[in-house]
């Protein structure tokens, strides 16, 4: 059973800049170090592990936006994954280079610190494009503690290249809103002000330890306060140098700001990060998630920057006036005033959020959302011919699709395995709405493989109900708002499409004999959907079997058993057709088996063929034999027309026949 839950609302309003400077006012909460626990709806409270050990640090949520891109995002190449929220102001195309997905939302190997289940995971103010060898995952594996898969949504601002539902999206029971405008963006619409004033606050912040720079290493030493913001300062050129990273005497809850001034471009390509002499850039450390949460890179002047290099990057981005180049894997807040192009090779943006307020862990949506109500029904004699799977009957899939009041639509995708019942969540308050199933998408896990469409089946119209009354399609309805005492419950059943065949008994008995009058044999059917079908027959002369009924498109074949003969006669069967295709269901297959019971009669001796002499034949009339001899050669009897070979001639005329 799919139980697909939805928030048309992503995120709460961005925090206002002041909130992120009162935070520097006071200590930071502690936090201590150790495995973290794991609950949907909570932030982490102690270090988050490396990517890689989701058994460790599974489920953690965290509302508030991971990667923004003030511009367009492209993510092409290679690149594979964006964990957490992702903001677009301008335009997302997912392009990547060969035949794969790109996860959103939530991903395979990360911090697992992900986006609320159900909640909005991409929101995008231009259109959105997935090209065709691409498919665009969001929310996978995305559910509640009771395993309902959720998924995630999407919000688009203008339109989706291809239209919604296509192979190129893969919500996981999420919805995808399109033609929305400024309201796709609405709770968004100040983050960007907050990127660029943040970062201009954290820039006047005063340096509170030492750096020292020397080739293509960076030390940062801190003053060893807990919870005290430490700020240190590179210059852009220093920065880019820079491949190895070493933090002294910095406590593990302490916020870092590295402010990197000038430009035009800037670089991070780092393949070596340490703290206090223990590499932390290494998948396996313990000091990995603790690293990349304190820290934050602050790109203040530049318009370019590259994240690059061969190592894990750790620690957030902040580039209000930057386009990001990025072919490294991140673990950190990724913001960008400009554009960002992810096109490395299985790069991967990792949520690990800063510390520190307005880009920490926001651990739940405020979004008020509406429900309804579905049940899947199948008409009586349906069940019987449909295969069932590991998870039951076939699923059955469709949309509801909303016309918001900010402008646009709402799509939403549900799958239901009948006879059960899903609550459809998260559709917008007072939004009429339109429900419509897609007979084109029965599916069945089974053979060990999940989701095998069962195209081949025919159906009838559904029969919709609402609040119990049958309806005409298209279904509407208007989403209530929560403990509103108006529900809406939906039903919708469905009528596996049937066609039949009879068998007819036919016998022919010309000499009248006596035989016993009971026939028998057996049917079979098969259909590439469904299991297969058989069955036994049993006439006397003249009668007719009830109608069989089996799926349209199945192949039948019709046998029959042996008849036993009376003695010294004989039975022949011919069957019409014996083999035949169900493909109407108006008319009935008319099957006629006939029997033609014949006695048995002695069979008649061969005449002997006779052959004709070619030995030589007499040259003239005064040659031919007396009266009573006996010829070698054949001879025309006048009179007779008798052909005969060797035979005696009796007194009668003969006329040589002469050579050709």
């Amino acid at each position: 059973m799919s139980h697909p839950k939805r928030r048309l609302i992503g995120a709460p309003a961005a925090l206002a800049t002041a909130a992120f400077t009162a935070a520097l006012l006071v200590p930071f909460g502690a936090l201590p170090a150790g495995p973290a626990a794991a609950a949907i709806g909570e932030c982490p409270t102690g270090t988050i592990p490396a990517p890689g050990t989701p058994a460790e640090n599974a489920l953690w949520t965290d509302a508030n936006v991971a990667v923004y891109a003030g511009g367009d995002f492209l993510a092409d190449g290679g690149a594979a994954e964006s964990e957490g929220l992702l903001v677009v102001e301008g335009d997302a195309t997912f392009d990547k280079e060969f035949a794969g997905r790109f996860n959103v939302g939530w991903v395979g190997v990360g911090s697992q610190v992900t986006a609320p289940p159900g909640s909005t995971m991409l929101a995008v103010g231009g259109n959105l494009t997935v090209a065709a060898s691409t498919v665009l995952d969001v929310g996978s594996g995305a559910s509640e503690p009771d395993g309902s898969l959720l998924g995630g949504d999407v919000l688009v601002g203008g339109s989706v290249s291809p239209v919604f539902p296509a192979p190129q999206y893969e919500l996981n029971n999420g919805s995808l809103a399109s033609g929305l405008g400024t309201a796709a963006l609405a709770d968004y619409s100040g983050f960007g002000a907050l990127v660029t004033d943040t970062s201009a606050d954290l820039a006047t912040e005063p340096v509170t330890g030492a750096t020292s720079v020397a080739g293509n290493t960076v030390t940062f030493t801190g003053d060893g306060q807990a919870a005290a913001l430490q700020v240190f300062t590179l210059t852009a050129a220093q920065a880019s140098a820079i491949t190895e990273v070493y933090f002294i005497d910095i406590a593990d809850d302490a916020p870092v700001v590295i402010n990197v001034t000038g430009g035009p471009s800037v670089t991070l390509a780092h393949n070596y990060i340490a703290n206090d002499g223990d590499r932390a850039d290494d998948l396996t450390s313990s000091l990995f998630g603790m690293v990349a949460a304190r820290t934050l890179w602050n790109i203040v002047d530049a318009t370019t920057v590259n994240l690059a290099g061969s190592s894990q990057l750790l620690g957030s981005i902040l580039a209000p006036g930057a386009d990001l180049d990025i072919t490294a894997s991140t673990n950190g807040r990724v913001y960008a005033g400009g554009d960002i192009r992810m096109h490395g090779v299985g790069n991967e943006l990792h949520n690990y959020p800063w510390i520190a307020a307005p880009f920490d862990c926001v651990p739940t949506t405020n979004a008020v959302t509406g429900t309804v109500t579905l049940q899947k029904l199948l008409a009586d004699g349906s069940a019987g011919f449909l295969p069932v799977g590991p998870s039951g009957l076939p699923k059955f899939a469709g949309t509801v699709e909303c016309a918001v009041a900010e402008g646009g639509t709402f799509a939403e995708e549900w799958t239901l395995r009948p006879p059960n019942v899903i609550t459809i969540e998260g559709l917008p308050v007072g939004a009429e709405c339109t429900i419509a199933e897609d007979l084109t998408r029965v599916s069945q896990d089974r053979d060990g493989l999940a989701d095998v469409p069962l195209r081949d089946l025919v159906w009838a119209e559904p029969v919709w109900t609402v609040n119990g009354e049958t309806v005409q399609g298209p279904v509407t309805f208007i989403v209530p708002a929560p403990g509103s005492s108006t529900n809406v419950a939906l039903t919708v059943a469905n009528e596996l499409r049937l066609g039949s065949f009879a068998i007819t008994k036919t016998v022919e008995n010309l000499d009248a004999l006596e035989y016993v009058d009971a026939f028998s044999g057996a049917w079979s059917c098969t259909h590439v959907d469904a299991p297969g079908m058989s069955g036994t027959w049993s006439l006397g002369a003249g009668e007719t079997t009830p109608s069989f009924e089996v799926p349209l498109g199945s192949e039948c074949a019709v046998v029959e058993d042996a008849p036993d003969a009376p003695a010294d006669a004989e039975w022949a069967t011919s069957i019409a057709p014996a083999e035949f295709t169900i493909s109407s269901d108006e008319t009935v297959v008319a099957v006629t088996v006939t029997n033609t019971l014949s006695a048995d009669r002695p069979t008649p001796a061969p005449t002997p063929t006779p052959t004709p002499d070619t030995g030589p034949r007499p040259d003239s009339d005064a040659a031919l034999p007396a009266t009573g001899a006996t010829v070698p050669w054949w001879a025309i009897a006048v009179g007779g027309a008798l052909l005969v070979a060797g035979a005696a001639v009796s007194a009668v005329t003969v006329t040589r026949r002469r050579r050709g």
